[in-house]
């Protein structure tokens, strides 16, 4: 299996709103959200140059979206298409996505002298919507 991340281009974003819809309509409904409220939230939060296709041999299966800081790189959000979780492709790409290798984050606290480096993820999901055939060239 051929695991690797490109960047996301304009045409991506549909592929991405799909994922990111899919994934928590359960939520928004267990949660009683408002779904419209998100679906004029996800183009604000959808920051182009910060994601990253997910691509396995060949097949767009998800994205992340990261970003740099002072302190490390942050991973914001994650999507993998159902079909293709369980398989080691989350841990990777987040690896791939960042310079050295990608460990939870947890603040530090004054009972903890464990240092981690930043790699902490508010959206972890994995995704019932099929992939998708790469057809953009990187």
């Amino acid at each position: 299996m051929n695991i690797g991340l490109r960047p996301a281009v304009p045409a991506d974003y549909a592929f991405c709103k799909s994922l990111y819809f899919t994934e928590n309509q359960w939520i928004l409904e267990a949660l009683r959200l408002d779904p419209v409220a998100h679906e004029v939230k996800f183009p604000e939060q959808w920051k182009l140059p910060e994601v990253r296709i997910i691509v396995v041999d060949g097949l767009d299966i998800g994205w992340l979206q990261s970003a740099a800081h002072q302190d490390g790189i942050y991973l914001g959000q994650l999507y993998i298409a159902r079909p293709f979780q369980r398989r080691g492709i989350a841990p990777s790409s987040c690896n791939a996505s960042s310079p050295r290798p990608c460990r939870p984050f947890f603040p530090s606290s004054s009972t903890s002298s464990k240092s981690t480096q930043p790699c902490a993820s508010t959206s972890v999901s994995a995704s019932a919507s099929p992939a998708r055939k790469n057809t953009n060239s990187t």
